[in-house]
């Protein structure tokens, strides 16, 4: 769980952070 916010924080802060936020809803 930790790893899936860390990650969540990550794109958040990258450029291309809602691609990553679409990819992380999908895993979810």
């Amino acid at each position: 769980m930790m790893l899936t916010i860390h990650s969540f924080v990550t794109a958040a802060r990258s450029s291309s952070g809602r691609v990553n936020l679409l990819w992380v809803g999908l895993l979810s």
